[in-house]
């Protein structure tokens, strides 16, 4: 079973609320529920996903105690998705977990190959609007931002065309490619992926679009 995340606020906690009313031992729903509402540190509902991840399946059970490690800085966190992803490796949460953890300790490569993993296990299915879940569009932007840490900007610019090669009518891969383009200083390009980001539905971020514009030297271009 899985947990929609592509809703967000009061929508998404009714439809977490409405699937522990119809199953209270329903760990996956428990997770997110505390992830929205306490980060997945501290208070009820976190107390309530780390108990039924007692008896919750193997891949659920650790899926919630990594992330309560990863959101509270515990030093366990590294080993329990080191443990998450090896006995689950076709698993794409199991390493997006992975990828972050690698992330929060420091190691950027590790942390973008982790995440490429999970783009060449879910990248066909990119495309899909009706799955609950992304993960591939997840591994996109953790790889970018990983791979920016590790001042890999070239690397970072390939991996921000290719979401946008795989799926080029969704704003979300436009958007990621116009930040790190705006990062790298390449204002002109920055400015045709705005506009990409913008014509396929995305936030029209008129400041940013407007300082790309006018840093390319076409100030006038968002008149």
């Amino acid at each position: 079973r899985l947990v929609r995340t592509n809703v967000g606020g009061t929508a998404a906690r009714r439809l977490y609320e409405a699937a522990l009313a119809e199953d209270s031992t329903f760990a996956r729903a428990a997770l997110a529920l505390a992830q929205l509402d306490e980060g997945m540190q501290q208070g009820p509902a976190t107390a309530r996903a780390l108990a039924l991840a007692t008896t919750a399946p193997p891949l659920v059970g650790l899926l919630v105690r990594v992330e309560h490690a990863l959101a509270t800085d515990d030093v366990a966190a590294g080993p329990l998705a080191d443990s998450l992803a090896t006995r689950f490796p076709e698993e794409p949460d199991a390493l997006l977990v992975l990828g972050r953890a690698r992330w929060q300790g420091g190691d950027f490569a590790d942390a973008a190959a982790a995440y490429d993993r999970v783009w060449a296990l879910d990248s066909a299915h990119v495309r899909d609007r009706e799955r609950p879940t992304c993960p591939a569009c997840a591994a996109s932007s953790g790889a970018v931002n990983a791979l920016l840490a590790a001042d890999s900007l070239e690397a970072a610019v390939a991996h921000a065309r290719r979401w946008v090669a795989a799926d080029p009518g969704y704003w979300q891969p436009w958007s990621a490619l116009a930040d790190i383009l705006v990062y790298a200083g390449r204002w002109e390009e920055a400015r045709v992926a705005t506009d990409s980001m913008a014509a396929r539905g995305g936030p029209e971020e008129t400041h940013f679009r407007l300082f790309a514009a006018q840093q390319a030297g076409d100030s006038a271009g968002f008149e």
